[in-house]
């Protein structure tokens, strides 16, 4: 008897304290259960705003990418027409150039002519010139001098031998 309803009531005290533990250890998986409901709903956020921000830089790299593409083929296109303009203005600097040198050859030229004809017409002046001063010479000194003498006279007027310029 005594012993048999202390060994019930122990086992009754046993099995209280067995559903006190049962009920906490349902509590606390409760609590487990809603904190893995939470840290799933946060990393789920954490996921999904990774995921804006890999978007976001996804965007801005691919726009980043065409904007230098863009400023690449501008950068390839100004190259280009500075080549071709550089090519141009060397042509048109090439042809002023041989266009000058022609000018101031035919110049030149021009130049010689003038002076080759100029000086044709000093020496015919000069030729004049002594024929004139050898005649007043000649009647000057009368028949006197034999017109042998008269032209090997180192008059410097009358010749245009070196040994007698002034």
């Amino acid at each position: 008897g005594d012993t048999s309803r202390k060994h019930v009531e122990q086992m009754r005290l046993q099995l209280t304290q067995a559903e006190g533990f049962a009920e906490a250890a349902r509590e606390e998986l409760t609590e487990i259960r809603k904190t893995v409901v939470d840290l799933e709903a946060a990393a789920a956020a954490e996921l999904s705003r990774r995921a804006a921000l890999v978007s976001l830089l996804s965007g801005e790299i691919t726009q980043s990418e065409s904007e230098t593409e863009a400023v690449v083929a501008s950068m390839e296109e100004l190259r280009s027409k500075l080549t071709s303009d550089r090519r141009h203005f060397n042509q048109k600097l090439s042809r002023l150039t041989q266009q000058s040198e022609l000018r101031a050859a035919e110049e030149k030229a021009a130049l010689e002519a003038k002076v080759a004809d100029t000086a044709r017409r000093a020496e015919a002046k000069l030729r004049a010139e002594r024929t004139r001063l050898a005649v007043r010479y000649a009647n000057q000194s009368g028949k006197s001098t034999p017109s042998s003498a008269r032209s090997n006279s180192p008059n410097p007027m009358l010749t245009s031998d070196p040994e007698y310029a002034p």
